[in-house]
């Protein structure tokens, strides 16, 4: 018997394998349908099962249409992104199914030689329910991201997927985008008044969002536009409201209006700066200043302005913050980030692995007790990091066992050396995906290697007789690149670019063609191919100017003073308790005790910038 698959089965399965029904088989068939053969005789149908442990691979192409048997698809690790579906809604669903067949086609992927269901769970439940064997699938070629926004983007356009489910969504596509909540919206092809919508209904408190969909003692349930009301509160006020939503039975109107006209938010609370609220009418303070007696604390009287205000705040914050910390991530859209540091991970992976991963990020409090707050080296990747400090502590117990092997062996043997007096070492590893540095960086890198290069190709014989001839030829061909053909060209002897020069003159008699040429990018890829020691010469001159060290997000100005040594003589001299102190200040104080303290850079340029030598990201 074959072992139960990933949806609890455990009959033996019709594994479908790459047959396409014939062009008279009706696509409902199901007996004929692909991965099914016609009906043997009854002693030799036992031959006719497959057990997806031994059959072969499918290898549909991308998009194929085929018919499988909907226990033959496994559910993928994320589940379903539809959590809520009404009973009434389910079974109209079966019903219609039972009677005539599954006509829409279910998606799925393959994924280590099996099925793997990417969008259509309530379709493939009700079909196995209904004992349909053969359902329609379009099989895509997708990795995992592309899969779950599928997924979500399927539910999305064909049901009304519920508020919450889609706030549930955003929050998982957030983290497959590395935290960049606008790449994700936009990936998914949401509006920005819907990408607040969730980012609002995310604020929700735990409890409450619990508490969606379930039916109480009462009879009541809390829905999602309760949720919704309620997430415009404080957390704690949250959590206190709920109890008297349900055990009143409050509707959604009677819910808004007591926020409006009852529930008060502190002004002390907000983020956003008040200014604007010192003259406002729904300033409790303006509202009450007539009387002898105010009130001890203001607080505003008009949600919707509060909570403008407050998206508003958020948004031009990130964008603020974005200069210094490269990428931002509001808390209300990402679960159980971690903060990582050289004590937790080592130093080593800290500064070559963690600086540089794109799952490293700062991220804005926008809930929660710390709401305003920048939480600074957070990971999303938890069980990277917990990895990584496992790692550490392995290494730091090798070590001490290595020091008493040693001093156990050398009380024996006091002249004896053994590699045991080497230390532990981590080993660092890199990140699983390099984080982009902000694009001024690279422009900024590629711009000074140009003025570096320039001077060393014009002394190069051959480089301005290559730069005419790849521009004649230009002209000449339709198919000839002026770029390639300088770095080509180099190759050659001045007399023999002289004599091609002679040929391709000729040639411009019979056709002209316009092209455009990338200098910048020549120059720095000519001088890498036909200078001796470019790479070393163009490093040599890179300084950390002022506007290099304050062009810098925090995580990479950290890994260039960690990576040069700066950080390094900087403890030496001053001591940790002035180096921290340096990483804590503020960008332009930061940036002149940088350049204050004497160190010698002549040897080191940042990653970014030898990155640039070999790959030029962005044209001009």
């Amino acid at each position: 018997m074959a072992s139960p698959n990933k949806n609890g089965d455990n009959a033996s399965i019709t594994t479908p394998i790459n047959v396409q029904p014939s062009p008279t088989t009706p696509l409902a068939n199901t007996e004929t349908a692909v991965g099914y053969q016609s009906e043997p005789a009854l002693e030799d149908k036992e031959n006719t099962m497959i057990d997806t442990n031994v059959a072969q691979a499918p290898t549909q192409k991308d998009s194929e249409l085929i018919h499988l048997n909907p226990r033959a698809l496994n559910d993928p690790e994320w589940g379903n992104p539809r959590t809520s579906l009404a009973d009434a809604d389910y079974q109209d669903l079966l019903n219609s199914i039972k009677a005539k067949g599954v006509h829409t086609p279910v998606f799925a992927r393959i994924v280590n030689g099996e099925y793997q269901l990417i969008a259509g769970f309530t379709r493939r439940r009700a079909a196995i329910e209904a004992g349909i064997e053969s359902i329609p699938c379009i099989i895509r070629k997708l990795d995992d991201k592309q899969a779950y926004e599928l997924a979500v983007s399927e539910n999305v356009d064909r049901t009304n997927m519920s508020a919450l489910d889609e706030a549930a969504s955003l929050k998982e596509i957030v983290k497959r985008h590395n935290g960049d909540a606008q790449a994700a919206s936009q990936e998914m092809g949401w509006s920005r008044a819907k990408f607040n919508r969730a980012i609002q209904l995310l604020r929700a408190s735990d409890y409450v969002r619990s508490l969606v969909g379930k039916k109480q003692e009462n009879g009541f349930a809390l829905s999602v536009a309760h949720a919704a009301r309620l997430s415009t509160l404080p957390e704690t006020l949250q959590d206190k409201l709920v109890t008297k939503v349900i055990d009143e039975k409050m509707s959604v109107a009677v819910l808004g209006d007591k926020i409006n006209k009852v529930v008060k938010r502190p002004l002390s609370s907000a983020a956003f700066c008040k200014s604007d609220c010192e003259r406002c009418e729904y300033n409790s303070d303006v509202q009450t200043s007539m009387f002898a007696e105010d009130n001890a604390d203001a607080h505003c009287t008009n949600p919707t302005c509060f909570a403008k205000k407050t998206t508003e705040h958020y948004d031009n914050q990130v964008k603020e913050l974005e200069k210094d910390y490269g990428k931002i991530v509001l808390l209300s859209t990402v679960d159980d980030p971690i903060t990582v540091s050289p004590d937790m991970v080592g130093q080593e992976q800290y500064t070559g692995g963690c600086l540089s991963c794109d799952k490293h990020c700062a991220i804005l409090a926008d809930k929660g007790i710390k709401q305003n707050e920048i939480l600074e080296s957070q990971c999303l990747d938890a069980d990277c990091a917990a990895g990584h400090a496992k790692a550490l502590k392995a290494s730091i117990e090798r070590q001490a066992t290595s020091n008493t092997t040693q001093a156990t062996s050398e009380t024996a043997a006091p002249t004896a050396t053994t590699e045991a007096t080497q230390p532990a070492t981590q080993k660092t590893a890199k990140a699983k995906t390099q984080a982009a540095p902000p694009k001024r960086l690279i422009l900024e890198s590629q711009n000074h290697l140009r003025e570096v290069g320039k001077d060393l190709l014009m002394a190069h014989p051959s480089y301005q007789l290559a730069v005419t001839l790849s521009a004649l030829k230009a002209q000449a061909s339709n198919t000839h690149r002026m770029e390639e053909g300088v770095i080509e060209l180099m190759a050659h002897s001045p007399e023999q670019l002289q004599h091609m020069m002679v040929e391709t003159i000729a040639e411009l008699t019979h056709s002209v063609q316009t092209d455009t040429l990338n200098i910048e990018r020549t120059i720095i890829r000519a001088a890498q191919a036909h200078i001796d020691d470019f790479d070393a010469h163009a490093i040599e001159q890179w300084k950390p100017t002022k506007e290099r060290l304050a062009a810098m997000t925090k995580a990479i100005r950290q890994q260039a003073l960690e990576k040069s040594g700066f950080a390094a003589a900087f403890k030496a001299e001053k001591g940790e308790k002035a180096y921290n102190a340096l990483m804590n200040k503020k960008t332009d104080d930061a940036v002149s005790d940088i350049l204050a303290f004497e160190f010698d850079w002549s040897a080191y340029a940042p990653d970014y910038y030898t990155n640039a030598i070999t790959t030029q990201k962005y044209n001009f």
